[in-house]
C-alpha cells in the first residue's frame, strides 16, 4: 500500500501486523478487500464485525466434540450480542 509515512497504515497497521507475524499469527491486509466479490478476507460487507464462516470453522476445530447446531447457536449468539449497540444504554440506565 502506498501512503504517507505518517499515516495510520505506516504507524499502526504495518507495525502491528509485523509484531503479530513475529508472534506466529497469520496476518492478512484488508486493504484489497472487496466485499461480496470473493475478497481475500471473505467479508460480505464492510460493516461485518465478525467473519462468521472463519469463526465457525475455528470453533469446530477448538470444540471438536460439539454438534454443528451447537456451533451455529454459539456463532449466532456472538454475532447478535456484538451487533446490539443498544446494550450499553440498557446497562447504564
Amino acid at each position: 500500500m502506498v501512503g504517507s509515512k505518517y499515516g495510520e497504515d505506516a504507524l499502526v497497521e504495518q507495525p502491528t501486523m509485523s509484531l503479530l507475524a513475529e508472534l506466529g499469527w497469520d496476518t492478512l491486509s484488508g486493504f484489497d478487500e472487496h466485499p461480496s466479490s470473493g475478497g481475500p478476507i471473505g467479508r460480505g460487507s464492510f460493516t461485518e464485525a465478525i467473519l462468521e464462516e472463519r469463526l465457525r470453522r475455528s470453533m469446530r476445530v477448538v470444540n471438536s466434540g460439539c454438534s454443528d447446531s451447537a456451533i451455529d447457536r454459539a456463532v449466532e449468539a456472538l454475532a447478535r450480542d456484538l451487533s446490539d449497540f443498544g446494550f450499553n444504554r440498557k446497562v447504564s440506565v
